[in-house]
């Protein structure tokens, strides 16, 4: 019972965390910069501050990546837990 408890924790993380990164990578495609560096923030942390704006598009789609692995993740232990259930 407390493995599933666990799983089920990490589950929401791990889909949280990929809507988070898929909402970042949101952000980097619609936001114009104003200049020619950006900062580039993570959960509140400063990744890079003089990230060039041609690399923003770079950031945008490792983001997307890290999102939709870790949204596959939660969905394959929603699946694995709902069939342990039955």
């Amino acid at each position: 019972m407390k493995l599933i408890k666990l799983i089920n924790f990490f589950n929401g993380f791990m889909l949280v965390l990929g809507l988070y990164c898929l909402y970042q990578t949101y952000l980097l495609y619609t936001f114009v910069p104003d200049g020619e560096r950006m900062g580039l923030y993570f959960l509140g942390m400063e990744i890079n501050d003089k990230l060039p704006i041609e690399d923003r598009f770079t950031w945008a789609n490792i983001f997307a990546a890290i999102g939709s692995f870790c949204i596959l993740i939660a969905l394959i232990f929603s699946l694995v837990i709902k069939k342990n259930k039955n």
